[in-house]
């Protein structure tokens, strides 16, 4: 059970970064296919940050409920 807690605390400190620091990401994924000074849209921030914050919701759950199972 250790290494789906270890898995889901990952996810959530990823999901988490992403979330804080977006444009950092899009560097890495995305701004590296285009040359000269670029960055990344604005609706491409929305769906990076809905999708991380979705990422910590989830795992923040999933840890709960590993760290209290009930039935």
């Amino acid at each position: 059970m250790w290494i789906v807690a270890v898995f889901l605390w990952a996810l959530l400190v990823l999901s988490g970064v992403q979330f804080l620091f977006p444009d950092l990401f899009w560097s890495w994924s995305e701004g590296w296919k285009v040359r000269g000074d670029s960055e990344p849209s604005d609706s491409w921030l929305f769906m990076t940050r809905f999708g991380s914050l979705v990422g910590v919701l989830i795992a923040g759950y999933m840890l709960y409920k590993v760290r209290h199972p009930s039935f």
